[in-house]
């Protein structure tokens, strides 16, 4: 079972690489807008969540979460139950 807390976490890590800065200086509070997280990553991380979950997501989704964590809380809760 995937959690909210290791989607956040992943969320957290590549983030921070695709933006060469330390996953400390992410705060999870925040939205992806305010994070500075352009079309790009989104897509990117949009794709790679896909994949990692086997779950279609639309492009809007991370933009409409108010925070970060308000994200995580939405795929884990989307996620069936023997992820």
């Amino acid at each position: 079972m995937t959690t909210e807390s290791e989607i956040l976490e992943w969320l957290i890590t590549t983030i921070a690489h695709e933006t060469n800065c330390e996953p400390a200086s992410i705060d999870p509070t925040k939205s992806a807008h305010t994070l500075g997280i352009d079309s790009a990553l989104i897509v990117s991380l949009t794709f790679d969540l896909e994949a990692k979950f086997g779950l279609p997501l639309d492009l809007s989704v991370l933009y409409a979460q108010p925070s970060l964590a308000a994200f995580a809380a939405h795929l884990a809760a989307s996620l069936p139950s023997d992820r």
